[in-house]
């Protein structure tokens, strides 16, 4: 029989939970090392404890990298602060060695995406980190506004307005061009044609979602031969580079992330903390007891701590923060 790879295998919620507390005692600095045996003793019972001990080894070693090479640099640094800082295209590549070097030799952290978008991503024209937002009037008069943890290009030449999403969310409005040049969004998935319109785009980890809140906009897949569909607004649409998904309304009408809000009207639990999660870093998640919860409200997206106290006011929860960086809700 074929042992599970550490590295394929899903954790679940008590292992994760054991294996953050492990990391606890063990990187508090007063281990002992009968600590350090029981532990040892835990990661080889089962492949389910190694794969969740990955996953926590993971999510700190992508915090301290990141940490690191942001504060070799100023300007790096200051990402973390200041929506000005967004145009790092050409400060921050002499900083980022430590990170290129890591992601070149094969060593890819746990929820990054890929190679190429990686790259892409740190040097791309416009930038967020994550928990940031940020806002630009472009040239022709169109404005652009990024979510949490994106990046976006913008090339505008003779023929085409043009912004490529290497991943994360943006918001458009385009204004008219007096040249009369299209304005088109490229995904990895396929470009999104916009028919003077003002519309969101969302770079998920298998597709893209298209929101559509003022006019029109067609989109065109990558794949050869596949169709192309208008999504118009109050609709919105997924699409991966073979196919378009079928037109569903759009619920609320109108942007949320814009305003600072995460908005749930009867959401589960663990789909709002999905969310949530990407407007801080490390690991938030809860117990399988209660990820059917209903949430209901606005939450802010700038006070993700607030948010969960909120939250936990409002439902029967407790937060439980094993380490700094990894929170869980659990039933109060």
């Amino acid at each position: 029989m074929n042992t599970p790879d550490p590295g394929t295998a899903k954790p679940d919620y008590a292992s994760l939970q054991q294996a953050a507390e492990w990391f606890a005692v063990l990187s508090s600095g007063t281990a002992t090392e009968r600590q350090r045996q029981h532990w040892q003793s835990w990661l080889d019972a089962r492949v389910e404890h190694r794969s969740a001990w990955a996953r926590v080894e993971s999510i700190n070693q992508r915090l301290d990298t990141l940490g690191t090479a942001m504060g070799q640099h100023t300007a790096a640094s200051a990402l973390q602060t200041a929506t000005k800082t967004v145009r790092m295209r050409r400060r921050t590549l002499g900083t980022l060695g430590a990170i290129l070097a890591l992601l070149l030799g094969g060593k890819l952290i746990h929820g990054l995406p890929p190679v190429r978008h990686t790259l892409a991503a740190w040097r791309a024209d416009y930038r967020t980190g994550i928990g940031e937002q940020f806002s630009e009037t472009l040239a022709d008069g169109s404005h652009l506004w990024l979510d949490t943890d994106s990046a976006v290009d913008v090339h505008y030449d003779a023929e085409l307005r043009r912004i490529i999403l290497h991943g994360g969310a943006l918001l458009v409005r385009t204004a008219p061009d007096t040249a009369r040049r299209p304005l088109v969004v490229d995904t990895p998935h396929g470009r999104l044609l916009a028919l003077g319109t003002y519309f969101s785009v969302r770079h998920n980890d298998r597709h893209i979602h298209l929101s559509v809140f003022e006019g029109t906009v067609e989109i065109q897949p990558a794949a050869t031969g596949a169709a192309t569909q208008r999504v118009a607004a109050g609709q919105q649409a997924s699409f991966t580079r073979h196919a378009s998904g079928p037109l569903q309304p759009l619920v609320p009408p109108r942007p949320q992330w814009q305003d600072g809000l995460l908005i749930a009207d009867e959401m589960p639990l663990a789909e709002f903390l999905a969310e949530l999660s990407r407007y801080r870093r490390g690991h938030l998640g809860c117990s399988p007891a209660v990820a059917h919860l209903k949430v209901v409200g606005a939450y802010p997206l700038h006070d993700t701590d607030r948010a969960l106290e909120l939250l936990a006011t409002a439902l029967p929860l407790r937060i439980r923060r094993t380490l700094p960086w990894w929170v869980t809700l659990e039933a109060r």
